[in-house]
């Protein structure tokens, strides 16, 4: 996996999904963004992503109580997800390539 000799995870990816309801019309959609791990919770051995920032710089950071969410690094403010349909969630880089420093994703045949 991508992580440093400290067990850190520092490249996964972002995922951001949501699903809602208006006017009696169903929408939905799905994105995908590369991150950099920034900063990690824990203390010995076992690091888990708190914060990444992806390639153009928005940054998404995680509370144990309300998950991941879109986060202004210079207000400290987080934008809300709360009655949105929003559901944001990181994965970790599978790669053992260290070369390959993002996931690969299958959209599908095209």
């Amino acid at each position: 996996m991508s992580k440093s000799n400290s067990n850190k995870c520092t490249h996964g990816v972002i995922k951001t999904s949501y699903r809602f309801a208006m006017d009696g019309e169903f929408c939905s959609g799905y994105n995908e963004y590369n991150v950099l791990v920034q900063e990690w919770w824990g203390k010995s051995g076992n690091y888990l992503p708190k914060e990444v920032k992806t390639l153009d710089g928005t940054y998404y950071r995680e509370t144990k109580k309300s998950g991941w969410r879109k986060y202004n690094k210079s207000d400290k403010t987080f934008y809300q997800n709360g009655y949105t349909g929003t559901t944001i969630q990181f994965l970790e880089n599978g790669e053992e390539n260290k070369n390959k420093v993002w996931n690969k994703v299958n959209l599908g045949d095209w």
